[in-house]
């Protein structure tokens, strides 16, 4: 069915630019979908960035080998591991968990 009435909204360019924005991230056809959908409560679905996806897989693959290491060189003590390497393990985890929050929050 093809809409007729025409509704004129007002906006700030920068709400314009970022309903423009999520309306390329999810799967309307156009701004003007995108709005009807938001204000009729529709469901509006979101196209992830694939390249982006599995990025994050990486990252959380990598995160669960690194936790695995520390967890087995602390449960066992025989890894042979000075406080440096250790400390390095650690920050290596920290700093992957706040790449993965980085990247979850560009979703």
């Amino acid at each position: 069915m093809t809409s007729t009435t025409r509704i004129d909204l007002r906006v700030k360019s920068t709400e314009k630019e970022k309903m423009e924005s999520l309306a390329l991230k999810s799967g309307c056809s156009s701004l003007s979908s995108y709005i009807r959908h938001c204000a009729l409560n529709k469901p509006v679905k979101t196209q992830l960035d694939s390249d982006l996806v599995l990025e994050l897989l990486k990252m959380n693959a990598d995160l669960s080998r690194l936790g695995n290491l520390l967890r087995l060189t602390l449960k066992t003590h025989q890894g042979g591991y000075t406080k440096e390497q250790l400390k390095h393990i650690e920050d290596s985890l920290k700093q992957t968990t706040q790449l993965i929050k980085l990247k979850v929050e560009q979703l």
